[in-house]
């Protein structure tokens, strides 16, 4: 148990689909970190979300000696927080743990990042599941994509898993040539024939993170020099470019205005050839747009909205 268990502190989350990540910072400047499992709140709706969160915070409260009642501002930065509803929601399951209902901020995972940039700004998450969001000079807010992973969530990993697993299912009919993907497969999970691919996609599927498991085979394949791998990841980045571009759009920007866009996600920060090819995307097509990855997680961006809130 860490010290510091007198102490008022201020807290920031980051809970994502697959993981869950819980900063602390107390009153004497002091600072603590907890990981556990994530939840994306869209898909697995309030039920199991609420114990889930329930569970990521009770274990954070244990390891750093504390409880809810001395947090002095609280910031939750949430996967699949897509609606005012998801959002009551999603702040009453706070509330009913102890903390105070006015020091409690939550938003999308994504939008975070918009709390530490000025305006016009961009913000763009590729992990597990894809959202953009962007802000306009008049401070109103516009979003594009991340409306789950059956309808939405181009380029993220689950999109790049299902797309490399379809490949590989294609050669394994007896479609297209042998690849380095299919032997990656093969070995790693086993999937031999499009039969076995079909029974994992059936047990799967709804399991966005499993299935988004399969993209870091696709990066490994492409930094093979597969051929496949490199089209499939080529093809996601191009698809999410254009959620980021009508997200701008919609956005309505001046052509003097510079927007400063923050790429952030599993897919962004650990796919290189994913992030160059977005990168170029928008260059070519919004040239006013300058494209970064974050200075800060959105861990840390949550802790500092937290301050700023509570």
């Amino acid at each position: 148990m860490s010290g510091g268990a007198n102490l008022g502190y201020y807290t920031g989350l980051d809970i994502g689909g697959t993981y869950g990540r819980v900063m602390i910072e107390r009153e004497d400047g002091s600072t603590d970190v907890y990981i556990d499992e994530g939840c994306a709140f869209n898909t697995e709706g309030e039920a199991l979300g609420r114990g889930k969160y329930r569970a990521l915070v009770e274990g954070a409260m244990k390891k750093f000696g504390t409880t809810p009642k001395m947090c002095l501002g609280i910031c939750a930065a949430a996967s699949g927080i897509d609606s005012p509803e998801a959002l009551a929601s999603c702040k009453s399951i706070f509330a009913d743990m102890g903390f105070d209902r006015d020091r409690i901020l939550i938003v999308n995972d994504c939008e975070i990042y918009l709390f530490s940039a000025g305006i016009p700004a961009m913000a763009a998450v590729v992990g597990t599941g894809s959202v953009c969001y962007g802000i306009d000079s008049l401070g109103k807010t516009h979003r594009a994509g991340g409306w789950n992973h059956i309808l939405s969530d181009e380029g993220s990993s689950f999109d790049i898993g299902m797309k490399t697993i379809k490949r590989a299912a294609e050669r394994l009919d007896g479609r297209g040539e042998e690849t380095i993907l299919v032997k990656l497969l093969a070995d790693e999970e086993g999937i031999t024939s499009p039969y076995k691919a079909d029974i994992f996609v059936n047990k799967y599927i709804f399991d966005k993170s499993r299935i988004g498991k399969i993209s870091l085979l696709c990066d490994r394949a492409a930094r093979m020099g597969d051929s496949a791998a490199t089209e499939i990841l080529t093809e996601c980045a191009d698809n999410f470019s254009r959620v980021i571009l009508d997200t701008y759009k919609k956005m309505n920007v001046m052509p003097h205005e510079v927007v400063r866009l923050t790429l952030s996600g599993g897919v962004i920060l650990g796919c290189e050839l994913f992030y160059k090819r977005l990168c170029l995307d928008i260059e070519r097509e919004a040239p006013n747009v300058t494209a970064e990855k974050p200075k800060k997680s959105a861990l840390e961006t949550a802790l500092l909205a937290a301050r700023r809130f509570g």
